[in-house]
């Protein structure tokens, strides 16, 4: 990775840093290196960089109503604009019912339609896949420069992640979130304090573009893996190590390949929780909602072990670092309302004021949050049924796979199946799952990049050279 390679990437993530700092000049280098890259045919580097702007990955974070008027303004433009294929037609014509399918729910509730429509919007995330097919309009889209294009943004979060970590102790290059009140001119750190601050894992999660060619032979250096460890180390989420660990065995070609990387796989957790015991020597850390151990890979699996040792509610609110106990007060409401065919509706924690929807939770530690909305927890497929009951779990259902439907017949339709696996499973787990804007916007450019590389397309049966080597 020479310095030329790395250049643009890195001026580009600083200005990340500076706008999530809120020195906001730093948003007109962004914009004009983006815009650089569409006019000098470095489409990639446009993409990635797009996907950095409009998601914030730990540098800041957009309200979701202006993230929506952003996106739905893009995809009206490319509806006119696009030279439109069948799979461009059909996933137009999916997310419409599907727009339509939520709002069918917004409207059952007796919630004001205008509250619900900030939470909604998360759910409409996934039209950023018109970002790529602008970006790329008329012209050809190849994997393997795509994926040589994120390695450098891959290995700089990474980097990002370590300096925060270890050097600045605090929130400095991804600012957000941050301990309290985080500016250029007041800085959230304590450099070279020794007082390693736990860093959130959005940016990581971009690393999921390159699983699935790193499963298939793509080779990166040695010193590459050593900082993706690290990224490891200072994010310490189990629940993402172990997404990046389905995703790779996904992406395998065979059984017996299968079979070989889980083995590897149960072995290289079995070192990580090793490591975890060794490091953490029982000084674990109470986080309010239990014990935690230094890189939460000792912790998350005694959770495991756990659940056949629950006797009471009590005992299961203390699953998923306290996730089950955001759930169960929030279902005895649903099912007591009789909501559960059609759910609450996208209740929004400002603008919802009906204390029907309120709930005491007695399964927090901080007492002053017991009192809260009934709509919002962080496992995927429990915060579906409380917005839209058991018609949204259908609805939901019935998306993702007609989005795997349209692209499962291309040559890389399952780059996608394993993006959106791996969401899925952070999903259940409490982390972006795809109703979120973090994962919705990778699946999107994953899903993008499968309909760009469809051989009908305008421009390759126009010119059958330009079609990338494993497609002729």
């Amino acid at each position: 990775m020479s310095w030329r390679t790395v250049r643009m990437p890195l001026m580009f993530m600083l200005s990340m840093s500076l706008i999530g700092l809120e020195f906001y000049p730093a948003l007109l280098i962004a914009l004009g290196l983006v815009i650089y890259c569409l006019k000098n045919d470095r489409q990639y580097d446009a993409v990635i960089m797009t996907i950095f702007l409009y998601g914030g990955y730990n540098f800041y974070k957009m309200p979701p109503i202006s993230r929506m008027v952003i996106l739905f303004a893009v995809a009206l433009m490319a509806l006119f604009v696009l030279r439109k294929s069948p799979l461009v037609k059909r996933t137009f014509a999916l997310m419409g019912l599907y727009f339509v399918a939520l709002m069918v729910a917004a409207l059952h509730s007796i919630e004001p339609l205008s509250h619900q429509m900030p939470i909604l919007s998360k759910y409409l995330n996934f039209l950023f896949f018109v970002v790529p097919l602008l970006y790329f309009n008329g012209k050809p889209f190849d994997f393997g420069k795509f994926w040589h294009a994120m390695f450098p943004y891959a290995m700089l979060i990474c980097i990002f992640y370590a300096i925060d970590y270890f050097v600045f102790c605090g929130f400095i290059l991804h600012p957000f979130p941050a301990r309290s009140i985080n500016t250029f001119y007041d800085l959230d750190w304590d450099p070279l304090s020794f007082d390693f601050i736990r860093q959130r894992p959005p940016s990581y999660y971009l690393l999921v573009f390159l699983v699935y060619p790193l499963a298939r032979g793509w080779k990166m250096p040695w010193w590459a893996w050593g900082l993706v460890l690290l990224g490891v180390v200072v994010t310490q989420t189990f629940t993402v190590l172990t997404g990046f660990l389905v995703a790779f065995i996904i992406s395998q070609g065979s059984f017996r390949k299968y079979a070989k990387y889980l083995v590897g796989g149960v072995l290289a957790l079995v070192l990580a929780y090793t490591a975890d015991v060794m490091i953490t020597n029982g000084n674990y850390r109470d986080t309010g909602e239990g014990q935690e151990s230094v890189l939460r890979v000792e912790s998350s699996l005694k959770q495991l072990i756990g659940i056949q040792e629950i006797n009471d509610e009590e005992d299961l609110a203390k699953l998923g670092t306290g996730r089950m106990g955001q759930t169960i007060p929030k279902i005895a409401l649903i099912e007591e309302l009789e909501m559960t065919g059609m759910g609450f509706g996208f209740l929004h924690p400002e603008l919802t004021t009906n204390q029907m929807f309120y709930v005491y939770n007695p399964f927090y530690s901080d007492i002053t949050k017991a009192d809260e909305l009934a709509s919002e927890v962080e496992i995927t497929p429990v915060q579906v049924f409380l917005h839209m009951g058991w018609y949204g779990i259908v609805v939901q259902v019935l998306w993702l796979t007609g989005l795997w439907f349209i692209v499962r017949r291309q040559p890389m339709g399952k780059y996608f199946l394993v993006i959106m696996i791996f969401f899925l499973w952070l999903g259940v787990s409490g982390y972006s799952g795809m109703i979120m804007a973090h994962g919705q916007i990778i699946a999107a450019t994953a899903f993008a990049g499968v309909i760009l590389s469809d051989p009908r397309r305008p421009v390759y049966r126009e010119n059958p050279s330009l079609l990338p080597p494993d497609y002729r």
